[in-house]
C-alpha cells in the first residue's frame, strides 16, 4: 500500500510541475532556465522525502570535511540507475549540474522532458554517429562557462547489478579539451536495485542508497593527466562501492527509511 501511495504522490508531483513549468515558459522564456534550476533542487528533495517516508530506504550523502568544492567543476561518477540523476542534484544544492541523457527522455516524460530541454542537457542519440555524440558533449562542456557543472558517467551505461564497469576516457577527454575544469569524483551505490520498472515495484524498500564525494583534482593540462585522473577515479569508486555492498550484505536489516540532507 505504501508503494502505491508513493507512486501516486510522485506521479502527482511530475504532472503538477510539468504544467507549472510550461505555463512559466510561456510568460518568462528568458529567465526560465535559472528558475527551473532552483525548482529542480526543491523537487528532488521533496521526492526523496516521500521515498524515505513511505519506504524503508536510507538515502545517505557523505562529503569529507576537508574537500572544498570549486564554483564549477566536472563530476565523474559511476552509474547504476536513472534515479542517480535526481540523487546527484539533491547532493549538490549549491551547484547546477548538467548531464548527457538518451534522447527518449526528452519527449513524453512528464516534467522530466521539459526540464531536460529547458536546462539544455546533452541529448544523446544512441543510434547516432560518434561525431554527433562528441558535438553534444562539447555543448554540455561549454555550459560550464555559464557556471554549470558537467557530469560524466565514464562507464557509458548503467550497471544492472552494482558491478563497476570499465571507465572510458573519450567523454572526459573531449569535455576537458573544450573547457578545462577541476574534477570531482563521487561513488554511488544502491540505484541498481531500482534501475527499471520491475526493480521499482519489487525492490523499492529495505536498502541503502549512497552517494559520497571522494576526491578533487586540479584541472588537468595534458592527456596523460586526464588518463591518470580517470584511472584513479575508477579505483577509488570501485573500492568505495564494493565496501558499501559488503557492509549492506552483512547488515541487511533497515528499521526506518530516512534521507540525510547534504546541507
Amino acid at each position: 500500500m505504501k508503494k502505491i501511495v508513493l507512486a501516486l504522490l510522485t506521479f502527482s508531483v511530475f504532472l503538477y510541475w510539468d504544467l507549472l513549468i510550461r505555463i512559466k515558459y510561456i510568460f518568462s522564456r528568458k529567465s526560465i532556465e535559472p528558475w527551473v534550476d532552483r525548482q529542480f533542487h526543491r523537487i528532488c528533495n521533496l521526492l526523496f522525502s516521500f521515498t524515505a517516508m513511505y519506504t524503508n530506504v536510507h538515502i545517505h550523502f557523505e562529503r569529507p570535511m576537508e574537500l572544498e568544492l570549486p564554483e564549477t567543476f566536472m563530476l565523474i561518477a559511476n552509474h547504476q540507475s536513472i534515479q542517480d540523476i535526481p540523487l546527484l542534484i539533491w547532493s549538490f544544492p549549491d551547484h547546477d549540474l548538467r548531464f548527457s541523457a538518451k534522447d527518449s527522455l526528452f519527449s513524453w516524460v512528464p516534467m522530466v522532458s521539459i526540464m531536460l530541454r529547458i536546462q539544455q542537457h546533452g541529448r544523446i542519440n544512441r543510434r547516432g554517429s560518434a561525431a554527433e555524440t562528441m558535438k553534444t558533449l562539447e555543448r554540455v562542456a561549454q555550459k560550464a562557462g555559464q557556471g554549470y557543472c558537467p557530469v560524466v558517467f565514464p562507464e557509458g551505461t548503467r550497471s544492472r547489478d552494482g558491478h563497476i564497469g570499465t571507465f572510458h576516457l573519450g567523454a572526459v577527454r573531449k569535455m576537458l579539451s573544450v573547457n578545462p575544469l577541476p574534477v570531482v569524483t563521487a561513488a554511488i551505490e544502491g540505484g541498481w536495485r531500482v534501475g527499471n520498472i520491475e526493480g521499482l515495484v519489487r525492490n523499492m524498500s529495505d536498502f541503502n542508497y549512497h552517494v559520497k564525494l571522494l576526491e578533487k583534482f586540479d584541472a588537468p593540462t595534458s592527456k596523460q593527466e586526464i588518463q591518470k585522473i580517470v584511472e584513479q577515479a575508477a579505483e577509488s569508486i570501485k573500492e568505495q562501492v564494493y565496501s558499501w555492498q559488503k557492509t549492506d550484505r552483512e547488515n541487511p536489516k533497515i528499521e526506518k527509511g530516512r534521507h540525510i540532507k547534504p546541507y
